[in-house]
């Protein structure tokens, strides 16, 4: 946008114009000149204050040396520095494009953008776009939160359509057959939720109704779809609904699923190899013992870095995690120290109380044993009217020998991995844990959920994990700074669009930023506009405070 000044003859006489216009390309590339406004009728001082905004937005001390103190205001404007940084990053990564430019794909798009700025209801997602240049940028009209909950509706019929559109996008999820798959469960404190029912509580909230959350994504851990389902549904099986996807949906054939043993059972590792397809997943402790009786593996195997042997035509790989084991070691020293406290306590109850029974003890130790899950090596008597206890060696070695030992078992040839690498492809799964750990309880917060329908459920996951594909890339841009995400979009939020207001005009001027600021969009590749044009806004709520 600028000013340009065109000259006509009219009468031979010569008469100038300002103009404010700005340039474009049309269809076939012609660069072209819209005309914005006739500033003729505006005095000349103020067309060149405008003239000199445009051109140097930052520098306000030639704009006051031309207008008097009297005749100018300055106001803090829209927030615009984390809005326009987020919608950059959600053009580059074809995320705007995914949702399209209607109505209601605009307004989804906000709802992503203000999850990572600041996570909030629905009704409070449109209160916080009257904080920020949110029409501005994203080119959006009004909207209340009646508007925001259709958008839900409409999100969720569309969801597949643009999990397609995002892979299509994903040049890594497309070249690269492996995938990473892990279930959560997320609760509510309400019971009117379509999906919520009562199931295994991965939170340890016992009493509480939730939903599944099944979560896919590609072997850096970028989301590419997510599922939710009853809160009753098992793991295992969400599963085949990740096979049916990939294959059908995203047109993937030779596919590598990975999974922990909780999720890729005998059951879902027959399928994947009746598609022709490859799982790298763990056994269980109880399932290595097995082995161990058969005779087919021994300790030595777990000595050494990385060993691996074949049982009929399936490869085992073994490893022992040092500080894992050492982990285990401490927790079950702790548990011991714990338990012998609360002996002692209740013997000095037991000395000083009269009434108290010995037996009735007895049971509260068994339960705080199993409590504790040591009822297996931890040995509680009755002596008399007193407690003992004694620690049973040898099953306490048993139990202590597999600290620290895994086994990744998978049916991926060897022509194709080595064991080194189908070792660090199972480690990967901790990029979907951390994936879980965003969503859940750090930046995005999936909880609370705030809607009842299964549609809107659904549709606000997928928001939570669209907003999670768009903090992975800030991750990559500003890997180098010493900040977390939150703390990098809260310094960008800082950035406000000035109000300048000459006698009956009116400008938005966006400044450059702090140091700080200017750093973090110089690592994403983001420059600020100089110059906003705010438009009118009747943003509102239905629902009032």
């Amino acid at each position: 946008m600028r000013v340009d000044y065109i000259t006509t003859n009219r009468k031979n006489k010569s008469y100038t114009y300002p103009l404010l216009r700005h340039a474009y390309r049309d269809k076939d590339g012609k660069v072209k000149h819209k005309t914005i406004a006739n500033l003729s009728k505006l005095p000349k001082e103020q067309v060149k204050i405008l003239e000199l905004a445009l051109k140097k937005a930052d520098d306000f001390e030639i704009i006051s040396q031309l207008i008097t103190q009297d005749e100018v205001s300055y106001n803090t404007s829209y927030s615009i520095g984390a809005v326009y940084l987020l919608y950059q990053i959600a053009r580059r990564i074809g995320l705007v494009e995914s949702l399209g430019y209607s109505k209601y794909g605009k307004i989804v798009l906000w709802q992503v953008i203000s999850r990572l700025i600041k996570p909030m209801s629905k009704v409070g997602c449109v209160r916080l776009s009257n904080q920020h240049a949110v029409l501005e940028v994203l080119n959006m009209e009004d909207f209340n939160e009646d508007d925001v909950y259709e958008s839900l509706g409409w999100l969720d019929e569309n969801q597949a359509r643009i999990e397609n559109k995002l892979f299509e996008l994903n040049k890594l999820a497309k070249s690269n057959a492996l995938y990473l798959y892990d279930v959560t469960s997320s609760y509510f404190e309400g019971d009117k939720n379509e999906l919520s029912a009562y199931g295994y509580n991965r939170d340890k909230k016992l009493g509480k109704k939730q939903i599944v959350i099944g979560l896919l994504t590609d072997s850096e851990g970028y989301p590419v779809s997510v599922n939710v389902y009853r809160g009753d549904t098992s793991d295992v099986k969400t599963f085949n609904d990740q096979l049916d996807k990939i294959r059908n949906r995203f047109g993937v054939r030779e596919v590598v699923f990975v999974g922990d043993k909780g999720m890729l059972k005998n059951e879902q590792q027959e399928a994947i190899v009746k598609d022709g397809g490859y799982y790298i997943t763990s056994i269980t402790k109880a399932q290595i013992r097995r082995l161990m009786e058969a005779n087919d593996i021994d300790m030595t195997l777990f000595d050494k870095d990385i060993q691996e042997i074949v049982i009929d035509g399936v490869r085992y790989i073994f490893r022992r995690n040092e500080f894992r084991a050492m982990e285990l070691r401490r927790n079950r020293e702790d548990k011991l120290e714990k338990m012998k406290l609360w002996i002692e306590k209740k013997n000095m109850q037991l000395k000083e109380r009269k009434r108290s029974r010995v037996d009735k003890a007895y049971s509260k130790g068994m339960d705080k044993l199993k409590k504790l899950k040591i009822e297996d090596w931890f040995i509680l008597k009755q002596e008399g009217n007193l407690l003992s206890w004694e620690i049973d060696e040898l099953k306490l070695e048993e139990k202590s020998k597999l600290d620290g030992c895994y086994v990744v078992k998978t049916n991926v040839p060897m022509e194709l991995a080595n064991k080194e690498l189908i070792h660090s492809r199972y480690k990967d799964l901790c990029n979907v844990e951390k994936a879980f750990k965003d969503i859940k309880t750090e930046l995005l917060e999936v909880r609370p959920i705030y809607v009842r329908k299964a549609s809107h459920t659904r549709a606000h996951v997928f928001i939570v994990m669209l907003s999670y594909l768009l903090k992975k890339h800030l991750e990559k841009y500003w890997k180098d700074i010493n900040m977390t995400i939150s703390e990098a979009i809260h310094a960008l939020v800082r950035i406000n669009a000035i109000e300048i207001k000459f006698r009956t005009n009116c400008i938005h001027i966006v400044p450059e930023g702090d140091d700080i600021a200017k750093k973090l969009l110089s690592l994403a590749d983001v420059k600020l506009p100089k110059m906003i044009s705010i438009k009118k806004r009747n943003v509102d709520n239905t629902t009032k405070i």
